[in-house]
């Protein structure tokens, strides 16, 4: 609890509960969690609607019962209750239709990211998060990040940002506007992404 995990209401939607899975899943990892508590520990964090829903599952099957379900299975339970197939079926077609617009190269990425998360079916194992990853980046680039064969997402994804950088300064991609209406200089760019490049760009 000192991690501090997020709650779940039942009400924000099918979203909100894949981005609570990720998160409530992510605490478990900090805290080194046996997987025999997951269950226990992230019903804590239930309120609302969700909260009454497990406690009727607690009077079916009785306390301890209901805290042994393996985590995979109570995922299953949640989703069912939750996480509709047409909230589902949405996030994969924008997941599987998701495109590079211009050079916004950080957008892109950010989004993929998160939707690679919502989406484990399309995105695991590694090779399919890469194809997919490619076949949204821009023409200018696709091909050249395609040939390098990388087999790791990470070096995919440094590898696309800096011919991004290098497409800017060559004039085959417009310099990319940031949520200030400002513009980043390539070199501005260049220096900020080669200075991550021992660094995981994908904290999920």
């Amino acid at each position: 609890m000192y991690c501090k995990p997020h709650s779940f209401n039942g009400s924000e939607g099918a979203v909100s509960l894949l981005h609570w899975i990720e998160k409530v899943e992510s605490v478990f990892m900090m805290c080194e969690c046996p997987a025999n508590n997951w269950v226990k520990f992230a019903t804590s964090t239930l309120e609302g609607n969700t909260l009454s829903w497990w406690n009727a599952q607690v009077q079916m099957l009785g306390l301890a019962d209901a805290n042994a379900t393996p985590w995979n299975d109570f995922k299953d339970l949640i989703k069912k209750e939750y996480c509709h197939r047409d909230d589902i079926y949405k996030l994969e077609t924008e997941y599987y239709d998701l495109k590079m617009v211009g050079s916004e190269i950080e957008a892109y990425t950010k989004r993929s990211n998160s939707l690679a998360a919502l989406c484990p079916n399309m995105s695991q194992p590694t090779y399919k998060r890469i194809e997919l990853y490619l076949k949204g980046l821009v023409p200018q680039i696709q091909s050249l990040v395609t040939s390098a064969n990388l087999p790791m997402i990470q070096q995919v994804v440094r590898l696309a940002h800096r011919l991004t950088d290098q497409a800017m300064e060559q004039g085959k991609l417009p310099k990319c506007i940031n949520t200030t209406t400002t513009i980043d200089t390539p070199s501005d760019n260049k220096r900020k992404w080669d200075g991550n490049q021992g660094k995981d760009p994908n904290p999920t």
